[in-house]
């Protein structure tokens, strides 16, 4: 066990922690939010950009929209989630709530942490950020590492359309 070990480690007991509180359908809510918001708001910034041309006349009115649709989609999907979440307390199930909530936020940081760790040792060759001794000797290094790439390919995750999507928001924004 080493300094690595330990960030990483306080990282995830914080998930662990901050998805007990939130519960289940709050830390969904929050990843679906984040999903919803992005690709709604590529799809019907257009929208909100007719309609605020409309009322302000901006040079940057693409990316107003776009940051209006995006916030819209995330508040509505906050204000669902708190009330199936009011629900689900109200019928006794919060404790169960609050276990599979603390295991969701598990899994989603350590699958960020994962990503993270590819992008960080794709520029470790170049510049040693994280020694080799550290790595070998670390109890988190290779679970972590691993994680990303053993559940990508279950997302059905296409690369190329990735792209398309981030070029698609750079457009709406410029």
């Amino acid at each position: 066990m080493n300094y690595f070990d330990i960030i990483v480690g306080i990282i995830l007991i914080i998930a662990l922690v901050r998805g007990y509180k939130n519960g289940l359908v709050i830390e969904l809510a929050t990843l679906t939010a984040l999903v919803l918001g992005v690709l709604g708001a590529i799809k019907f910034s257009g929208l909100t950009e007719e309609w605020l041309m409309q009322h302000i006349s901006v040079s940057y009115i693409g990316l107003i929209a776009f940051i209006v649709t995006f916030a819209g989609i995330v508040i509505a999907v906050h204000l669902i989630a708190k009330a199936i979440d009011k629900l689900i307390t109200a019928v006794a199930l919060g404790f169960i709530n609050r276990v599979f909530g603390a295991l969701f936020s598990f899994i989603k940081y350590a699958f960020v942490l994962s990503i993270v760790m590819a992008i960080f040792a794709s520029f470790d060759r170049t510049f040693n950020l994280i020694p080799e001794d550290t790595r070998d000797s670390s109890i988190l290094y290779e679970p972590l590492s691993e994680f990303a790439p053993i559940v990508f390919p279950y997302l059905n995750f296409d690369k190329d359309d990735a792209k398309n999507k981030v070029q698609e928001v750079m457009e709406v924004s410029i």
